[in-house]
């Protein structure tokens, strides 16, 4: 299958984290081929009825319509949300696979608990949609991030993050009222949504054809 004529997500993992997708067919912008953000998932913990849940918040763009499609529901756990996302891409792309860039874990001697806490939420995460996508392409922070927003390896991750949520907008424009579905849906300010634009950067990283991370480097 050619994979330039796959759908592709980026996803942003995490407790609180973020899916988008985009058909394999951009548009113009600032004379560059950009991805068109058109489905949206994001998800944050929460507590309901003494148990630890998941928020899940749905917005997508329907053709022939102006206005987006929101929902929200509530999952038990990561592997359920997977299954959502697989579901949904399924019937949205009308195609039996589709090209998978998740923001890998960055394990270092300072960090080995954080590092691994985030592959294993990658693992229940990712673990219900490699049946379409096959094994999926882990992308570190710092390569997508000088690919796509221009920053330096070693640029603080705060600093990332503003920037992200500042440039990612400015990139894809059509991203901006999936921004806006999620304040109110989540209730939550713009500064909030990181993880929105840094999955949105993932995807477009993906579109470009991207460095193909740690998938390819296993594999080759």
């Amino acid at each position: 299958m050619n994979r330039e004529a796959l759908w592709i997500l980026g996803i942003d993992p995490g407790l609180t984290g973020a899916a988008l997708a985009a058909p394999p067919v951009g548009v113009e912008v600032a004379g560059e081929r950009r991805p068109v953000p058109t489905v949206l998932w994001t998800w944050r913990p929460r507590r309901q009825l003494l148990q630890d849940v998941f928020e899940v918040c749905v917005v997508q763009s329907v053709p022939g319509e102006s206005v987006l499609h929101e929902r929200r529901e509530v999952l038990p756990t990561l592997n359920a949300i997977g299954v959502l996302i697989r579901k949904g891409m399924s019937a949205r792309s009308g195609a039996p696979s589709w090209r998978l860039r998740v923001e890998g874990p960055h394990v270092t001697p300072k960090n080995p608990r954080s590092g691994l806490s985030i592959a294993m939420t990658i693992g229940r995460l990712v673990g219900p949609m490699e049946i379409h996508t096959g094994r999926p392409t882990l992308d570190q922070p710092a390569e997508w991030r000088a690919a796509v927003l221009h920053l330096p390896p070693r640029t603080p991750r705060d600093r990332a993050k503003r920037v992200s949520l500042r440039e990612m907008p400015l990139r894809l424009p059509p991203l901006v009222p999936f921004l806006d579905a999620v304040m109110r849906l989540h209730g939550v300010e713009r500064k909030k949504l990181d993880h929105v634009t840094d999955a949105a950067g993932l995807m477009e990283y993906g579109f470009r054809g991207g460095k193909q991370g740690v998938q390819d480097e296993e594999e080759g």
